[in-house]
């Protein structure tokens, strides 16, 4: 009897597997948003860790949502740097503020380095956006 109990219980266990939710194709490319899109942080940002959180959902907000259109992955990663620049240029602002009060400059080279940082993580979401026809928001972001 024990033996039929074990053997019913693995057998339930198969079924429930079997009717569980596979995970798509868009969940093993898309990147889930980073969950600020759409909010206006504006003047509540104080830091650049703040105000970095928003450059990144800018970039995936765009790059997705830009990728849709013709062109070459590259001018679409411009594009998508150029719509985020505001938030750049006040997440830059920040790092100025934050390495003067520090003792600690930001370098010319250091500046241009966050600004390739960011066409890069654009480039990529771009692709990622294309390859996996991915959606702004998560599914359960809606």
């Amino acid at each position: 009897m024990t033996t039929f109990h074990s053997s019913l219980a693995i057998m339930l266990a198969f079924a429930l597997i079997g009717c569980s939710e596979k995970i798509s194709d868009e969940d093993l490319i898309c990147d889930p948003s980073p969950g600020m899109i759409g909010s206006a942080l504006g003047s509540l940002t104080t830091t650049s860790f703040d105000q970095e959180g928003e450059v990144f959902s800018c970039i995936h907000k765009w790059a997705y949502r830009l990728g849709r259109a013709p062109g070459p992955n590259s001018e679409i990663a411009k594009a998508t740097v150029g719509k985020c620049r505001v938030s750049i240029n006040k997440l830059l602002e920040l790092k100025v503020k934050e390495g003067i009060a520090a003792k600690q400059p930001l370098t010319t080279e250091a500046w241009q380095s966050s600004l390739q940082g960011f066409e890069d993580d654009a480039l990529t979401r771009v692709v990622q956006g294309r390859a996996g026809n991915c959606s702004i928001r998560g599914q359960d972001q809606k």
